[in-house]
């Protein structure tokens, strides 16, 4: 049976994180995940919330997160729990020791498996440990960097993942959490389209996934996915979900280290933000995001999804989860500028919780109503989506030029010397320029 889930994080309920308030709104939002037709909550058990600082957990923070759990399982809903939001004396352990940053870990997912009384389905390790653009939003990242001035400003760059670190803390939540837990991975598809380089395997989502299943598989149940199309990776369209059936091709391969995991959409959702202003000038999404586009878009996305991660497709598992991003907007806007602006506005529900037109789109699906149909969106995504379109061709071009390129150089360069080399390069740039003008 497909699972509808929708998002419901904490920090929505009060960016203040003041238990009283947070303990309030969920009162008053639980109905509408009933009413919604949802039949499992992803939420986040917020560890910068029960120890802000090094030592003992804040006690009406765990309160808080036990309440939480017994009333989502009073109120029959599975709980998909994610394992995030670090606070920055953990992530300052986490660039120069790895092992107190684990013995912290270790901690924490102790703390949590004491918590739950049957209501999680699945722990969800860390949140997309793929996404190398993290830092634009604030977020926790385990990757190693180096910081590079550009345009006059510092930029940390990420220069590999930290591996050893994420093997072992998949390793120390199976023995938290014991054998019969689920444990997922939800990794960030596409994440490479604002990019015009041909970028290394661990920087694609797929190849990440690969190398991650390769180390952590074996501590790993559930894969999930994160795919935004229109919003993320705009221009796609709401039913074109290439990364879903790429994965769907993985785990029924029994070369990939994917083989035979259960696949779930962990994220997906569309931002009815309206225009969006960039800090270079100008905007994006002038003419589609705005909330009757966003219910032409779960009008389109959710019966494709259906399809794809129900049983019927996927026969040989038994977990069939897509979530929603997310239940309500937050309160105030936990986002300003540019792009990241665009978080305060996927809820299905308004910040004063009023539902958006996509509310009632979702309802019916969700409870299996007839969805009257809705016409595709028209226009476009502006100079972005012609951007995204224009980086995908560069690096498929690269790939196909490599090889070739490093062929060539193989052959040549132990006759060349390193004036000719340089001559031989500059010609073949040419050429290539030349090729690409005709």
């Amino acid at each position: 049976m497909l699972q509808w889930s929708v998002n419901l994080n904490p920090a929505r309920l009060c960016p203040d994180l003041d238990v009283a308030t947070q303990e309030r709104v969920l009162e008053r939002l639980l109905p509408k995940v009933r009413e919604l037709g949802a039949s499992m909550v992803r939420t986040d058990l917020l560890w910068r919330q029960v120890q802000p600082e090094p030592g003992p957990f804040r006690p009406e923070a765990v309160a808080f997160y036990r309440h939480l759990l017994a009333r989502l399982r009073e109120e029959g809903l599975g709980v998909w729990a994610v394992l995030y939001n670090p606070p920055d004396w953990v992530m300052e352990r986490a660039g120069r020791d790895r092992a107190a940053f684990l013995d912290a870990w270790a901690r924490y997912l102790e703390l949590l498996a004491g918590l739950d009384d049957g209501a999680v389905a699945v722990w969800q390790v860390w949140n997309e440990p793929n996404n190398w653009l993290a830092a634009a939003k604030g977020d926790a990242a385990l990757f190693a960097t180096r910081r590079v001035t550009l345009r006059g400003r510092e930029v940390d760059l990420p220069t590999e993942v930290r591996w050893p670190i994420l093997e072992g803390m998949h390793r120390i939540a199976r023995a938290a959490l014991g054998s019969e837990a689920r444990l997922a991975v939800n990794i960030l598809a596409d994440i490479g389209d604002l990019v015009p380089l041909d970028l290394p395997d661990w920087a694609t989502w797929d190849g990440f996934l690969e190398a991650y299943m390769a180390r952590c598989g074996d501590w790993v149940d559930v894969i999930g996915l994160d795919h935004y199309p229109d919003t993320w990776v705009p221009g796609l369209g709401a039913e074109v979900w290439r990364p879903l059936e790429r994965l769907r091709a993985l785990i029924a391969d029994p070369r990939s280290a994917c083989w035979g995991k259960a696949l779930c959409v962990a994220e997906t959702g569309y931002a009815s933000c309206g225009q969006v202003r960039m800090p270079w000038g100008g905007s994006m999404f002038a003419d589609l995001h705005d909330e009757s586009g966003m219910a032409r878009w779960y009008a389109r996305a959710l019966p494709r999804l259906a399809e794809l991660a129900g049983p019927d497709s996927l026969p040989n598992q038994d977990m069939h989860v897509v979530n929603l991003y997310e239940l309500v907007d937050p309160p105030r806007p936990i986002a300003h500028e540019g792009l990241v602006a665009i978080e305060n506005h996927f809820g299905l529900l308004a910040a004063d919780t009023t539902p958006k037109p996509a509310w009632d789109v979702c309802r019916g699906i969700m409870q299996g109503e007839v969805v009257a149909d809705v016409p595709r969106a028209t226009g476009g995504t502006g100079p972005l989506r012609w951007y995204v379109e224009a980086s995908r061709a560069s690096r498929t071009l690269q790939r196909l030029v490599r090889p070739v390129a490093r062929g060539l150089g193989r052959t040549l360069a132990p006759r060349l010397d390193r004036h000719d080399r340089w001559l031989v390069g500059l010609g073949a740039a040419w050429l290539l320029w030349r090729r690409w003008r005709g």
